[in-house]
This record gives C-alpha cells, sequence and structure tokens, in this order.
C-alpha cells in the first residue's frame, strides 16, 4: 500500500476505527473476564458458606448424641468428616 493510500485511509478514519475496534474488543473481554472471575468467587464461596454450615449443623447434632448415620443423612458429611468434627 502507497504511503497515498495510507495517508487517505488513515483521514478517512478507517485505520484509526480498526484500531478503536480492536480496542473496544479487548475492552470487553477484559470485562467478561472479570465478570466470570467475580462469579465464580461468588459460586466459592457460596459453597464454601454451605460447608461449614453442613459442619455447624453437624457439630451441635453430635452434641445431641444424634447417631452419626442420621447425621450423615442430614448433612451430607462423611463418617470421617462427622468423626473429625
Amino acid at each position: 500500500m502507497s504511503i497515498y493510500e495510507r495517508i487517505r485511509k488513515l483521514l478517512d478514519g478507517e485505520e484509526l476505527l480498526d484500531v478503536y475496534d480492536k480496542e473496544q474488543t479487548h475492552e470487553e473481554e477484559i470485562a467478561y473476564s472479570r465478570k466470570e472471575g467475580e462469579e465464580r468467587g461468588i459460586a466459592i464461596g457460596e459453597r464454601r458458606g454451605e460447608e461449614k454450615k453442613e459442619k455447624e449443623i453437624a457439630r451441635n447434632l453430635k452434641k445431641l448424641n444424634i447417631p452419626i448415620s442420621d447425621i450423615m443423612k442430614a448433612t451430607g458429611l462423611s463418617i470421617k468428616e462427622i468423626q473429625m468434627l
């Protein structure tokens, strides 16, 4: 492409639009990745909160001398997890 053609494209804004489009796409990809990361973080936090609550319930049931098999059914925890509480 000749210098004249490049200058013409630049003046017409074609190259600038290409640069803008690439930058815009990059920013959108970053925003999408950030949103995905936030959603993943929220899901992890919710799961950890549920696990903590299950263990708290199991601990309380254990204090009430509820059989481990019943605690397993109520919380979904394994025998080993319950015994460690």
